[in-house]
């Protein structure tokens, strides 16, 4: 039985994506991870939805799907959450639980930040007044053949790279690296976070 620390490992940001539609019986656990109540450390309650095609127009999907660079893909994760105390702390936090949930079915996503507060994705996730749509995830199977577009960015970000131990986690003082041996109990909560996804995967935390 595949783990977190297995999803975490395996999960890469999917660009181009398969015209398969979801198959059903993964379409329904999806929708039970996506419909539970999700709260964060800082108790914070972000909404998720997964956008239905069906009320949407071929014309709409066409404007979705030509965002940044993702090819094929017809299902999308909206997240929503009202601002508040490390509101998006506790948004971040519980979406990559949904996308490391996402990646043990089988399904490739990417996320993508941006303006949501108006336009196709907001109308198509209900978004009211004082709520906050901060990244929208692409969901489905990942294509066999990447786009060169994404081919080129993905060279371009290094993304099949992470920074090395030494070059994140430090001990005292920023020029004394943390020695793997030394980190004791966090060592593989330390190691899950040299592994996680960032912007143009410029790993900036320290």
């Amino acid at each position: 039985m595949q783990t977190m620390r297995d999803a975490i490992k395996k999960r890469f940001s999917c660009r181009t994506y398969s015209d398969k539609p979801i198959e059903e019986k993964i379409r329904q656990q999806l929708a039970l991870i996506i419909n539970a109540t999700h709260e964060g450390p800082f108790g914070n309650r972000p909404l998720f939805r997964l956008l239905n095609t069906k009320l949407i127009t071929i014309a709409q999907w066409r404007e979705m799907a030509t965002y940044g660079v993702i090819k094929g893909a017809r299902n999308y994760l909206a997240g929503i959450i009202r601002p508040g105390h490390m509101a998006m702390t506790d948004y971040g936090y519980c979406k990559e639980i949904i996308i490391l949930q996402a990646t043990l079915l089988g399904l490739g996503t990417c996320w993508l930040g941006g303006t949501f507060q108006a336009g196709v994705f907001a109308q198509a996730a209900g978004l009211q007044k004082g709520e906050l749509m901060p990244t929208v995830t692409p969901l489905g199977y990942p294509a066999k053949e990447k786009s060169l577009i994404e081919k080129i960015m993905r060279r371009l970000a290094v993304s099949d790279r992470r920074k090395p131990w030494e070059d994140i986690f430090f001990i005292d003082v920023f020029f004394k690296p943390l020695p793997r041996a030394a980190a004791g109990k966090y060592r593989e909560a330390l190691e899950n976070l040299r592994l996680a996804p960032s912007a143009s995967n410029k790993q900036p935390w320290r």
